[in-house]
């Protein structure tokens, strides 16, 4: 079941293996990673169970470009109008490699604006400050920001990392190969 991090922050993820994080800025909803496309209905199942409308979402921010993060984008982009964001680097990784089929293909979105590390995101109650963390994929996005608990007064540092581990991603054949090295 979605369960809640922050006071405003609920992991609304529609898989075990797969993190997706719902923000109630107080202006919109922003959602970081969307997950799989096939289970995509549980994330949506998971927003309405914390009394939120997906409908209501201004922002997908997606950590980086494997379609187990990103597979959910367009059809929530589609449901809610949302604007999307993805560090310049994944996107570009996405567009060479958006007709693979493995690991898994990545379903098609289209992309609004790219990562500042230097300008945080603003929605609401929430700035969201980006860092670009090159390991799991070229152009992993890690995410911070502060959330304040009206009732207490306690506000509560949240971060999320957009992908732990060096993938094969980079090594230098794959760098190569990529077009990130020579």
């Amino acid at each position: 079941p979605a369960y809640r991090v922050a006071p405003h922050v609920w992991n609304v993820g529609g898989q075990d293996d797969v993190a997706a994080y719902l923000l109630d800025s107080g202006e919109g909803l922003i959602l970081i990673d969307t997950g799989y496309e096939q289970t995509l209905y549980m994330l949506i199942d998971r927003i309405w169970r914390t009394g939120h409308d997906p409908r209501d979402i201004k922002m997908i921010l997606l950590s980086h470009w494997h379609g187990d993060h990103v597979n959910g984008c367009r059809m929530l982009k589609e449901m809610s109008g949302a604007e999307v964001w993805i560090s310049e680097i994944d996107e570009q990784q996405h567009q060479l490699h958006k007709d693979d089929t493995k690991p898994m293909p990545t379903i098609p979105y289209d992309v609004e604006h790219f990562y500042d590390d230097s300008k945080p995101i603003k929605l609401g109650r929430f700035e969201i400050h980006t860092k670009l963390c090159p390991g799991h994929t070229p152009g992993a996005t890690s995410f911070w920001f502060d959330d304040t608990d009206e009732e207490t007064g306690k506000t509560y540092r949240c971060a999320m990392h957009g992908g732990l581990g060096v993938m094969p991603h980079m090594k230098p054949e794959m760098l190569k190969a990529n077009g990130q090295s020579k």
